[in-house]
């Protein structure tokens, strides 16, 4: 059986409850360095393709094609982090 870190249950719920990990939150240097690990679990698992940009990370599905939503929420959240909020 394959061991996940301790942080493995919060990054999980967060990313399944729709929400991104953003830079620098010790979750995405989690996710960064178990990149390839996370993006596999998350296909096999739950049907979602893992994706890690340089300040994010996020889930997406083949299923979903509504983009807008997801768009607005990355600007407004690299907004945000620029802003220091």
């Amino acid at each position: 059986m394959r061991s996940y870190p301790i942080e493995h249950k919060e990054i999980v719920t967060q990313l399944l409850d729709g929400r991104f990990i953003i830079y620098p939150s010790p979750l995405f240097a989690t996710l960064q360095e178990q990149e390839d690990d996370y993006a596999e679990f998350f296909k096999e698992s739950h049907g979602f393709k893992l994706h890690m940009d340089a300040e994010f990370a996020y889930l997406s599905s083949d299923e979903i094609t509504e983009r807008r939503t997801r768009d607005f929420t990355l600007f407004l959240a690299v907004l945000c982090r620029g802003a220091g909020l």
